[in-house]
């Protein structure tokens, strides 16, 4: 009985030392740049709904996000922009790096991907959001938005706050066009 206890013991102490480990204090200035792409919304037959516009744009710091979130051992960097008592604007800052997800440096500034969507707060199906453009001149002007690092179990902290998006660049944004594949008449040519 006493062994089973200790065990329980050893792994509530780790769990509360990683909750509380100290967190970083930084206030990183990001903006976003001003071209957007969108991803069209599709039917979803099955549920009769329609989907929901996505939008992507690319995030711009002086300061590498992708060296704190690694340093600090973050599970997720999400972006947030409360719109009013009902909407949000809802995604994620892509800050971590992979080898499929180079962090490209340029102009004296790291660039970050960040996909996003507009929904009701709290709605879990994300079946009720904007999914069509003229919805977006019901939105304020622009928003303010923020960035939260945090991990699965422990504190959350906001990165960046007071990142300022113009709700009507959202209206001239372009189709996101996916890269074309090769042929594959040309890939056997080539072997």
């Amino acid at each position: 009985m006493l062994k089973g206890c200790r065990q329980y013991l050893v792994s509530t102490c780790a769990f509360l030392l990683v909750a509380c480990e100290e967190m970083p204090e930084y206030q990183v200035p990001i903006t976003l740049e001003p071209e957007y792409t969108y991803v069209p919304p599709q039917k979803i037959e099955a549920l009769d709904e329609h989907g929901y516009l996505m939008f992507n744009t690319t995030a711009l710091s002086e300061k590498p996000l992708h060296k704190i979130y690694d340093e600090y051992r973050f599970h997720y960097a999400h972006f947030r922009c409360p719109v009013n008592d009902q909407f949000e604007v809802t995604g994620s800052i892509a800050a971590n790096e992979f080898e499929d997800n180079p962090i490209v440096y340029e102009n004296h500034h790291f660039k970050y991907d960040v996909l996003f969507s507009i929904c009701p707060e709290n709605d879990a199906s994300k079946l009720n959001c904007v999914y069509e453009f003229k919805q977006l001149k019901t939105l304020p002007k622009e928003l303010s938005c923020r960035v939260i690092f945090g991990r699965m179990f422990g504190r959350s902290v906001v990165l960046a706050d007071n990142i300022k998006m113009d709700i009507s660049q959202l209206e001239h944004a372009k189709e996101y066009q996916p890269p074309a594949l090769e042929n594959s008449d040309q890939l056997e040519k080539a072997e």
